[in-house]
């Protein structure tokens, strides 16, 4: 008979026969077979900006990106933000349908709606972001967010968004409508699935 000791403190074992000690002192992402999120960068926004890129990415080999924004809208109108890859910013390259408690999903060829906030108020959206390839090669995002439209209202966002050309993603942008409407000291985290 064999017995296995697994410890993960010091490591002592009693005395026996066949009695194997396995020391591990920390749990890390490689050794959790279904993997986890593995920060790549985190970006505050230094001044007043239109748009935000992350760049030298390579979502081939990261499998799997996650972006959370924070983003502040102070150009004093309401913006959308649109989302896209490696510098193609031409919205008719884009599929994106949304959905909130206000509307049904409605299929849109343009770019816009990832998110939106009120400039008026002064108001925060939070966007929570997955994109990889599908089976075809191609791009595809699923967004959740909030809609501020005032101070007293929220309205959560759902969809889906994907891009016409089938290619790796190696940087990605974050436009809004508005010059100011991603304020400085907004956030932007971006993480990618462990190996």
């Amino acid at each position: 008979m064999r017995y296995y000791i697994i410890s993960t403190g010091d490591g002592t074992t009693t005395t026996g026969t066949n009695i194997i000690s396995v020391k591990d002192t920390g749990v890390t992402p490689a050794k959790l077979s279904f993997g986890t999120w593995q920060k790549v960068s985190e970006t505050t926004v230094g001044s007043n900006s239109q748009t935000v890129s992350l760049t030298s990415l390579d979502l081939d080999t990261a499998k799997a990106y996650l972006l959370i924004l924070d983003i502040k809208n102070v150009s004093g109108a309401a913006a959308t933000y649109s989302l896209f890859y490696n510098t193609d910013s031409t919205a008719t390259n884009y599929y994106n349908d949304m959905s909130n408690d206000a509307s049904p999903i409605t299929k849109t060829r343009a770019n816009t709606g990832l998110a939106f906030a009120s400039g008026n108020n002064n108001l925060c959206t939070f966007v929570q972001i997955e994109i990889l390839r599908d089976v075809d090669g191609y791009p595809v995002a699923i967004i959740r967010s909030n809609q501020d439209g005032d101070s007293t209202a929220t309205t959560v966002r759902v969809g889906a968004h994907s891009a016409t050309t089938a290619a790796n993603v190696t940087s990605i942008q974050i436009t809004g409508s508005a010059a100011a409407s991603i304020a400085q000291n907004s956030r932007i985290f971006l993480f990618r699935l462990s190996a």
